[in-house]
């Protein structure tokens, strides 16, 4: 079988322009560039009158003119960031500041020199931002992050003191963890968490702090010893076994996690979080009816938490209850109407069960940004259902990809759409063009050999499968594709075995490779072990191609009448299926599709 495709770093606030400290102190509009600068002379005519819609002056700010030697320092700042020369760059900046006194020139020399990991230079920065805008709690925090970052770590206690504590001590541990995570020096950043948990040993939130920034450094030990000891502290907290399982996660130890999770799940049945995470523990561990279980604990406890009802209903797809999973995903779309998630599954279950207009109505409905494009194409699979192909074409058309992703997304669509309806030339010219655009895209490639194999033009399907594979030699799609290819269409049959051998070993219970290795065995005469893989692949699933083959080779293995039962239960559910046409008809058996009452 072919047709089958598996398919707060302080950096991040840092933003440049040129000539930011002095554009308003010496009368440049902000939007000036260097290649239009006139330095006016503070008070001179060109400065007397402003247009209406100039920014307003930060009353501020020191009155200095723009001399030649802070212009320069100017310049080489602005270049040096362009070429990502942080410190060159925060140096002349820092020195702009000094000269002119402009706060903003210090804001941009401190995160210039982060950016740079040159602590010792922000703190300079930092320190004259605080003095010229004493007010600012940016530049106090950077400057704190700057001391510990430089390895100052007495002068960070020192300001902590200073600037941080407040009434409630934990609400101090907690800002100061925020910031301590943000820089690199963990030998700071832990002996400040430390100075809290001996100065409050009975502080849960001191030790869960520190746990929190061991945890940030990936250093376990300490993350798991101060976490033990905050939940020892307030037996229970929820937030402490919300880490301690993280952190077990993290560390590999999923024995120890799954037996931490059950025991807190049994003791704290009202924790709604844990017990989700339980549940998805034991999903990981394929215990999906005992999953399924503790998320109906869940939902008892928070009926309208739409997380956890999409997490049940999905579930209860996992154990095939179709019903049950349309009614937890109705539940949690009414819980929350923005859930575009529950609505997504809501499209595809209804899609699934053939009411296409009903799957319509809820791929129109999404409106995450994400997903627009993608819930259209599956609005254009439906509308092929209710209204035929040219109606589903003109949906696709109207579709307006913002990504390379979303335009090979509905140029597949396209295809699958003409290969759906039997359009195989037109399906091959499409491809085709779309490939002159993005000749390397592998989906495109895949999507060619496939339909170039369906019009028997063997040539353009294996080089299109070679050349995938040539990037993935252990891509199993296309190793059984080209496989069944060759096993179909040529009669080089030991060459397509040991390809999708090759994907056998890859996916050994994949029904469609199973099917494809049983036809390469028939296609050797091999029957009884052509029959054992073909009937492995029609247990998996009866799909009508698989059957197809089964029956052909029960048939002519002196088998007809299990023949002619699984063939005519493939025609009864896919009475156009052309491969079955094709194969009733070159061994002249005349079957009518049987409906069901």
């Amino acid at each position: 079988m072919k047709f089958t495709h598996t398919t707060k770093k302080v950096s991040q606030y840092l933003f440049f322009t040129t000539f930011l400290g002095l554009a308003a102190c010496s009368g440049i509009h902000q939007n000036q560039t260097i290649t239009n600068v006139v330095t006016p002379v503070a008070g001179s005519p060109e400065n007397l009158q402003q247009e209406d819609n100039e920014p307003e002056v930060d009353p501020n700010l020191p009155k200095v003119e723009l001399d030649q030697k802070t212009l320069e320092q100017l310049l080489i700042q602005n270049f040096a960031s362009y070429n990502s020369q942080w410190v060159l760059s925060s140096k002349n900046s820092l020195a702009a500041a000094k000269s002119s006194g402009d706060y903003r020139l210090a804001q941009t020399s401190t995160l210039l020199a982060l950016r740079g990991d040159d602590y010792e230079l922000a703190l300079e920065g930092a320190e004259l931002w605080f003095e010229l805008m004493p007010e600012s709690e940016t530049a106090k925090n950077l400057m704190f992050i700057s001391q510990l970052g430089a390895g100052r770590t007495s002068q960070a206690i020192q300001t902590i003191g200073a600037f941080y504590v407040n009434d409630d001590i934990n609400v101090t541990i907690e800002q100061v963890a925020d910031l301590v995570v943000q820089q690199k020096n963990q030998t700071s950043g832990i002996a400040v968490m430390s100075n809290f948990i001996t100065e409050n040993p009975q502080s849960a939130q001191a030790h869960l702090s520190a746990a929190y920034v061991a945890e940030v450094y990936r250093r376990y030990d300490d993350a798991q010893k101060w976490l033990d000891k905050a939940i020892e502290l307030r037996p229970g907290w929820e937030i402490a076994a919300q880490m301690k399982s993280d952190i077990l996660q993290s560390r590999g130890n999923t024995e120890e996690r799954s037996q931490f999770l059950e025991e807190y799940a049994a003791s704290h049945p009202e924790s709604v979080n844990m017990n989700i995470n339980y549940a998805a523990d034991l999903a990981r561990q394929e215990r999906y009816q005992d999953a399924y279980v503790v998320m109906q604990q869940v939902i008892e406890l928070d009926p309208k938490n739409s997380g956890a009802l999409n997490y049940i209903a999905a579930l209860a797809g996992q154990l095939e209850d179709t019903e049950q999973a349309e009614k937890y995903f109705r539940q949690s779309l009414n819980a929350d109407p923005k859930n575009d998630t529950a609505r997504w599954s809501l499209g595809r279950l209804a899609y699934t069960n053939e009411k296409y207009i009903s799957a319509e109505k809820y791929f129109n409905g999404i409106t995450e940004q994400d997903r627009l494009i993608e819930a259209q194409i599956q609005v254009a699979n439906s509308r092929y259902h209710t209204q035929g192909l040219k109606k589903a074409l003109s949906t696709l058309e109207l579709l307006e990809p913002q990504t390379e992703g979303e335009y090979v997304g509905i140029a597949l669509a396209r295809h699958n759409l003409l290969v759906r309806d039997f359009k195989f030339e037109e399906a091959l010219g499409h491809i085709n063009e779309v490939l002159l655009n993005l000749p390397n895209d592998l989906d495109l490639l895949y999507s060619r050999a496939i339909v170039a194999a369906e019009l028997k033009k063997v040539d353009i399907a294996e080089a299109d499968f070679r050349a995938i594979l040539k990037l993935e030699p252990d891509n199993a799609d296309t190793l059984n594709a080209l496989g069944y290819t060759l096993a179909d269409q040529t009669e080089r049959y030991e060459e397509a075995r040991d390809l999708i051998a090759k994907a056998l070993e890859i996916k050994p219970d994949a029904a469609y490779i199973l099917d494809s290795m049983g036809w390469v065995l028939y296609r050797l005469n091999d029957y009884p072990k052509a029959l054992e893989h073909l009937q492995k692949a029609y247990d998996l699933t009866d799909e009508v191609e698989i059957a197809s083959h089964l029956g052909e080779v029960l048939w002519v293995s002196g088998e007809q009448q299990k023949a002619l039962e699984v063939w005519q239960k493939a025609l009864n559910a896919e009475p156009s299926s052309p491969v079955l046409k094709d194969t009733l008809q070159r061994f002249d058996v005349s079957l009518s599709p049987i409906k069901s009452n």
